[in-house]
C-alpha cells in the first residue's frame, strides 16, 4: 500500500513525498525490485525535490543523485528475491547512464540465471547493439561485429520461445535495418 501511495504522490508531482514513501516501502519489503526502480527514476529526474540522504541506503552526506541511484540498484541486486530481475533492472539503469560494459556484465549474469527470460534477452540485444555502435565509432568494427553476432543469437533464441513474443521480430527488424537489409 505504501508503494501505491508513492505512485500517487509522484502522479501529483510531489516527488519529495513520493521518494519518502518509496523509501518506507523498501524498508518494509527490501526485495521489491520495482520500488527500487521507481525511486531511482524519481532521484534521477527530480534530484532537487528528493532528500538524497534519506533515500540513500548508505545515508551519506553530500552525495549526488547518480551515486544514490547506483547504491539503490546495488541494494536491489543484493536484496532482491528474484536476482535475475534485479540484475536486469540494474543493467537497464547502467545502459541509460551510458555505462555499457557494466550493463553487459549484469545482463550476462541475469541470463546465466534465467537464460530464456525474454526481457533479459531483449536487453542483451539492446546493450550489444549499443556497444557495437560505440566500437564502430572508434574504428573497431570487427569487435563490434562480434557483438552484433551475439545480439543476433539472442534474437534467434528469443524467437524459439513459446508462446511467440513479437518483440523479437521487432528486434530482428532493427538488426536488419542496422545492417542495411530492409527486408
Amino acid at each position: 500500500l505504501t508503494a501505491l501511495s508513492a505512485r500517487c504522490y509522484a502522479g501529483l508531482s510531489d516527488f519529495g513525498r513520493a521518494a519518502e514513501m518509496y523509501t518506507e516501502a523498501l524498508s518494509r519489503n527490501e526485495d521489491a525490485v520495482e520500488n527500487y526502480v521507481a525511486l531511482v527514476d524519481l532521484l534521477l529526474k527530480h534530484p532537487a525535490d528528493v532528500d538524497l540522504v534519506q533515500s540513500d541506503p548508505k545515508h551519506r552526506e553530500n552525495v549526488e543523485a547518480r551515486q544514490v541511484a547506483d547504491a539503490l540498484m546495488d541494494a536491489a541486486v543484493e536484496k532482491g528475491k528474484h536476482r535475475h530481475r534485479a540484475l536486469l533492472a540494474r543493467a537497464r539503469h547502467l545502459r541509460a547512464q551510458g555505462r555499457l560494459s557494466e550493463a553487459a556484465r549484469d545482463i550476462h549474469a541475469a541470463l546465466d540465471l534465467e537464460a530464456d527470460d525474454a526481457d533479459s534477452l531483449l536487453e542483451a540485444v539492446d546493450i550489444a547493439m549499443a556497444q557495437a555502435t560505440e566500437l564502430e565509432r572508434v574504428g573497431q568494427a570487427a569487435e563490434g561485429q562480434k557483438l552484433l553476432d551475439e545480439a543476433a543469437a539472442h534474437i534467434e533464441r528469443g524467437l524459439t520461445r513459446e508462446p511467440p513474443d513479437l518483440r523479437f521480430y521487432l528486434a530482428r527488424s532493427r538488426m536488419a535495418i542496422r545492417e542495411g537489409d530492409g527486408q
